[in-house]
This record gives C-alpha cells, structure tokens and sequence, in this order.
C-alpha cells in the first residue's frame, strides 16, 4: 500500500514539475518507467499508474504535451509491456 501511495505522488509530481530532461524523467524512474539517455517529457504526460514497469522509453526519444501512455486496457492482464523507441 505504501508503495502505491509513493508511486502516485512521484506521478502527480512529474505531471507538473519543469525539467523534462532531468526532474520528470527521474520522477518516473523512481516509479519504475525504464527510460533511455536522452529523454524529453513534457508536462501533462500520463504514464500508467497501476504498472509503470511495464513501459519502456528508448534513447532519444520525446514524448509530448498531454500525451497518455496505457499498459493495461484490462485488470486482469499484467504480462504486457509498451517499448516506445526512435524509428
């Protein structure tokens, strides 16, 4: 339960701080998100608050303003992953 409580408000930090380089990055590394070098997310991004170890965000890659990453569409399913990576 604990963790659930810590991993929300890295989550609700991350959503608004600056810092898309460096704070918000290490905001959802702490939660679990596997995130690359080089990385961007702007604010107002959603990233799956029930299993952020399932999302994966490669080197050099962006995620932009109000984007919202899902890894699950189901309660029961906790095998998925999300890679996103540069093309």
């Amino acid at each position: 339960m604990f963790y659930l409580i810590i991993n929300r408000m890295f989550h609700k930090l991350a959503f608004i701080m600056p810092g898309g380089y460096n704070i918000r990055p290490q905001l959802h590394r702490m939660r679990g998100v596997t995130i690359g070098k080089n990385v961007w997310i702007s604010q107002y991004v959603y990233i799956d608050e029930l299993h952020p170890e399932a999302v994966t965000i490669g080197d050099d890659s962006s995620i932009g303003l109000r984007s919202s990453i899902f890894t699950h569409f189901d309660w029961g399913q906790e095998d998925q992953k999300m890679d996103i990576k540069k093309l």
